[in-house]
């Protein structure tokens, strides 16, 4: 029977998890707390309400764990205040509340949850199901397994959600899918996320991505899927010389470590012109060996010239009619990411191309 929690803190951040929420392992998200969402379901921010059916929407964490016995601690952005969600935890444990989190707390934060209420704090993030060993073989293992991998060309492509999705729709055509996400909380959906190593400042590049290959291919042997599904953290691109994301060279590794069989690559809402895209297929080629197979545009539009007083760019939420009118304009394929039917047209496109070239 699953667990009927209440979720914290619910923000824009993380409402990829309310959206998908029915994959979540044995947990029931039955309300939220949220100081940034406002409890008005015409607020802005919902552009689609199914996202939120059915889920109470609370502004104040005392009054909405009293009406539950379990509380989902959400991933945090890099801006939350994460003294104050600690606080909130120490206090839903104090009252005798169960709580489950997706979020990734130091040594001596998870000390001072457990050392008093080891039995009600639990790690939704602690799967070591796959060997990861300082010692291995310096060989590039060759995939067996049909690879699918989806990436963002820049930042906040919604990839968590585009995965998500594609994760449920195989599973429900009985497809036995082995997963590695792109979110540090993939396992409280039941699948791996990128391994540590691949930040390790202290493991060489070419280490790097040995060790990433035989992490794939040992999910590939313990799994034994029908497919395989690589979501690749970061973005693929910088947008200019002052913002790099990464300079794409985590998603560079990767892509040196697995071949993909069909790639799939998100953008951010905008116009883009045949030069652009030819330009993208390009350097997506020849920098990382990806042949563009699917083109998906998500309604998040970054404007890098906007920032605010800390610096950081603002993202704005178009809605889906936006983006077909942006898609409209443009020579080349591209799917709404919102839409249900482009999303079903992905998965039918992506199982015939891969029956075609796998027999």
């Amino acid at each position: 029977m699953n667990q009927k929690v209440v979720a914290y803190p619910l923000s824009a951040h993380n409402l990829v998890v309310i959206q998908n929420r029915k994959q979540l392992k044995q947990l029931e998200i039955v309300g939220a707390v949220s100081a940034e969402i406002s409890t008005d379901k015409k607020d802005t921010f919902f552009t689609n309400e199914k996202s939120i059916s059915n889920v109470t929407l609370y502004d104040n964490f005392e009054t909405a764990i009293k009406n539950t016995d379990a509380v989902l601690i959400l991933p945090l952005s890099n801006y939350a205040n994460t003294n104050l969600v600690i606080s909130k935890i120490k206090y839903a444990l104090s009252n005798n509340k169960r709580v489950f989190s997706m979020q990734k707390f130091d040594s001596d934060t998870l000390s001072s949850l457990t050392s008093s209420s080891s039995d009600l704090f639990t790690s939704l993030l602690n799967l070591e199901s796959v060997n990861t060993e300082t010692f291995y073989e310096k060989v590039i293992h060759r995939i067996e397994t049909p690879l699918v991998v989806v990436a963002g060309l820049s930042d906040e492509c919604e990839l968590p959600n585009l995965q998500l999705q594609l994760r449920s729709r195989l599973k429900e055509l009985g497809y036995k899918v082995s997963q590695i996400g792109s979110m540090n909380y993939s396992e409280a959906f039941g699948f791996h996320s990128i391994p540590s190593f691949m930040t390790d400042n202290l493991i060489t590049a070419s280490d790097k991505i040995y060790r990433f290959n035989r992490f794939v291919k040992e999910i590939e042997v313990a799994e034994q899927p029908d497919i395989m599904v690589l979501g690749l953290p970061n973005a693929l691109c910088p947008y200019n010389n002052k913002f790099t994301l990464g300079f794409g060279i985590i998603p560079f590794y990767i892509t040196q470590a697995v071949v993909s069989d069909y790639s799939i690559i998100a953008l951010n809402y905008g116009e883009y012109n045949s030069e652009f895209i030819e330009n993208m297929r390009s350097v997506l080629r020849f920098r990382f060996n990806l042949e563009p197979d699917c083109i998906l545009m998500s309604d998040i539009h970054i404007d890098y010239n906007d920032i605010d007083n800390s610096g950081n760019t603002r993202h704005f939420t178009c809605g889906s009619e936006q983006v077909d009118k942006a898609i409209q304009c443009c020579e080349y394929e591209i799917l709404n990411l919102h839409k249900e039917s482009d999303l079903n047209s992905l998965v039918e496109q992506l199982i015939e191309n891969l029956s075609n070239n796998y027999v």
